[in-house]
């Protein structure tokens, strides 16, 4: 019966840790104090690289990378490089706050603090274009 128990154990244990593990994230972008997000992308774990240091400086004007506390490793974070990708769908200028969801097989975590964010207004139209032969 002993060794039943401590079977069964072993099996939870094993399985609460594997409900543990983190599949993807959720980038939200949200309209400043709105509920709903305006803009949701996924991406898997696999396009994140964890346990580094974290970025000194750099701007949220217009932000390519989204950094995150490393869950497993204290005083370091989690990166996601997303180049011209999913906040560069808002439009501009903002302002805007971003939050960070983890998702596993039992559902989502609760959100992360908002970080505040902006689009920088592309360049305005040249005037007075005249073509001539």
């Amino acid at each position: 019966m002993r060794v039943l128990v401590a079977s069964l154990l072993c099996i939870l244990f094993a399985l609460m840790a594997h409900a543990q593990t983190i599949e993807s994230y959720e980038l939200r972008a949200y309209n400043v104090g709105a509920t709903a997000p305006i803009q949701t992308f996924t991406f898997s774990v696999s396009n994140t690289v964890c346990n580094v240091a974290p970025s000194l400086g750099g701007s949220s004007v217009n932000p390519t990378t989204a950094e995150w506390d490393d869950p497993q490793n204290v005083g370091r974070v989690c990166r996601f490089v997303q180049g011209s990708g999913p906040l560069f769908g808002v439009p501009t200028p903002g302002p805007y706050e971003a939050a960070i969801v983890a998702v596993n097989q039992a559902g989502l975590s609760p959100e992360s603090p908002r970080a505040p964010f902006s689009r920088l207004d592309p360049a305005g139209a040249p005037s007075g274009l005249r073509l001539r032969r």
